[in-house]
Order: structure tokens, then C-alpha cells, then sequence
């Protein structure tokens, strides 16, 4: 995959702000609840053409006399609507968007679109020879594009939640996205909304940290502003959880019966608690920062 030294901007800039979503939001089954139609949890607020510290404010108005953006609120609408209207579409249209995770945020492509992984990067200005992971809506979807190694209720007790799961990927996966590895980092979010997207799309996104390459990981949405303006819409859902920007757990589990830890994350001892008890023996461990091959996809 090319790097491209310009990110194309999406057509129509709509940020999407959310009150804190509630998480974990884990059913006794262990899947997420999925969202009712009539939870009221957005707002929708156009992006500014100018940044906020570009829009000095006199008496609620900018000086050109619009409103500044974060004032200009619209009624709230339902969490499914905002998936159904405006997340879903701008995926469609091959766009990145923003989003909240049970961990840190994310930025997101339709997986199985060159278009869209390729702009994901660009913005990112990420490595090309470095593998992103996707995510899928349900722990059953992990089979659809990955050699699963471990039982199903292992999987299940791993996902959904803060786990990147590495197997050796399968052939309905895109085959450009991560062409330089056999294997793929596969999520299921133990959040709600993200969980609607991806089965809204009824497809795999590709995800990944919303940060420039090497930069922190973000906890809250203003924390990226920068990267607004490349994206075709930004869900801000708050603070996340208690601050953490570990991210996710990543580990390989592309060995039957033996499993190592790519990064360690933010469900670290709950993963080596799991498959130790399962009988799977820990290899050596490699960090992602450490690894110079193209084995250890990058995710929120």
C-alpha cells in the first residue's frame, strides 16, 4: 500500500456529540446490550469552518457573526438514528470517522475498501507496512475472517471487551488491507454505539487509535481536533472510562495452545488469567513498540 502525502476531506463535515455513553454495558450473557431505538443520547453539531481558537466570541457570536460551533446545539435525537444517518453513510462513502471504544478513541474505515484503509493511513500519516486490526460486531463474526485457535468459550470469555484478538486471517478478508501479514487483529467492543456501527455497516471497520503515528492515545474527542477537518464525521462519547490510554490488549493466539502478548492494554491480567486456565502456554512476549515485522496489528 502507497503512503499518499494528501488526505482527501470528506464532502460533508458533521460532528456528532454524544453524553456519556454507559459502559461496560455487558449483559448476563456477556454481549453488549444492544441500543434501544428511543435512548435520546446525541446531539449534532456542524464542524467549524474555523477552529474554535480562530472564532473569537462577542456576546455568543463569532465576530463574522455566526454562532460558535460548540453553542450551536440542535434537539437530541436517538442513539440508532445517529448510527442509521450519519455514521453508517459516511463509512459508506468511504470516509473515516471518529469514534468512542470501551478503551480509548478510534478512527475507522470500512475494512474491505482500498479507498477507505488507504485514507485511514494517510491521516494517520501511519506506516503502510504496519497491519491494522478491524472490528466485528459479534464474537460469532471473529470465524467469518480468522482461523480461530482457541474454544468458543474462551473466545467468549475474552470478547466482547478491551481484547485484540490475533489469529491467521482468512480469505474474505480484504486482501489489501495488511497484505504483508498472514495473521489479523480482530475486536468486538464492549461499547454500544461502536457495536451498532459496525453491524449497521454490516461489514468490518478497520480501527485504529485516533492519533497521528507515535502521538498519545486519546481518552477524550477535543484531543484530536487536529485530525477533524480529514474526517466525515467525529462521535464524541465524553471522557472514556477511567482515563486509561493503555488501549486495547493485543494477543496472538495464532499458535494453538500457546498465546503472547503484543501489547499489554488495559485487560492484560485478564487475558493471561484466561487462557492459563484454559491450558495455554505463555510464549515470550513482544511489544508493539518493539516489533519491527508486520505481525502485530495496531487498534484502539
Amino acid at each position: 500500500m502507497a503512503a499518499s502525502t494528501k488526505v482527501e476531506l470528506a464532502p460533508v463535515l458533521t460532528r456528532v456529540l454524544a453524553r456519556r455513553l454507559k459502559h461496560p454495558n455487558r449483559a448476563a450473557s456477556g454481549e453488549v446490550k444492544p441500543l434501544a431505538d428511543e435512548e435520546p443520547l446525541f446531539e449534532l453539531l456542524p464542524l467549524p469552518e474555523k477552529s474554535p481558537a480562530e472564532c473569537q466570541s462577542e456576546g455568543g457570536k463569532c465576530q463574522d457573526g455566526s454562532a460558535p460551533a460548540k453553542t450551536v446545539k440542535r434537539p437530541a435525537v436517538n442513539a440508532a438514528l445517529i448510527v442509521r444517518d450519519h455514521v453508517v453513510p459516511a463509512l459508506q462513502r468511504e470516509a473515516v470517522v471518529a469514534l468512542p471504544t470501551d478503551t480509548i478513541y478510534g478512527i475507522a474505515a470500512v475494512a474491505q475498501s482500498a479507498t477507505a484503509v488507504q485514507k485511514l493511513y494517510d491521516i494517520k500519516e501511519r506506516d503502510p507496512a504496519k497491519p491494522i486490526a478491524i472490528c466485528v460486531p459479534k464474537v460469532a463474526d471473529v470465524y467469518t475472517y480468522a482461523h480461530v485457535t482457541v474454544p468458543d468459550d474462551v473466545l467468549h470469555q475474552l470478547l466482547p471487551g478491551a481484547v485484540t484478538v490475533v489469529f491467521k486471517r482468512k480469505p474474505a478478508l480484504n486482501p489489501l488491507l495488511n497484505p504483508d501479514t498472514d495473521l489479523i487483529g480482530i475486536r468486538v467492543t464492549n461499547h454500544s454505539l461502536t457495536q451498532a456501527i459496525v453491524a449497521g455497516l454490516q461489514a468490518p471497520i478497520a480501527l485504529t487509535s485516533a492519533n497521528k503515528a507515535g502521538a498519545a492515545s486519546c481518552v477524550q474527542a477535543d484531543e484530536f481536533e487536529h485530525l477533524w477537518p480529514a474526517l466525515g464525521c467525529v462521535v464524541d462519547g465524553g471522557r472514556l472510562g477511567t482515563g486509561s490510554r493503555l488501549g486495547s490488549t493485543v494477543v496472538d493466539l495464532s499458535k494453538p495452545q500457546t498465546f503472547a502478548l503484543l501489547r499489554d492494554g488495559d485487560a492484560e491480567q485478564h487475558v493471561v488469567d484466561v487462557l492459563t486456565a484454559a491450558g495455554w502456554h505463555r510464549e515470550g512476549d513482544k511489544t508493539l513498540e518493539k516489533r519491527n515485522d508486520s505481525t502485530a496489528p495496531t487498534t484502539s
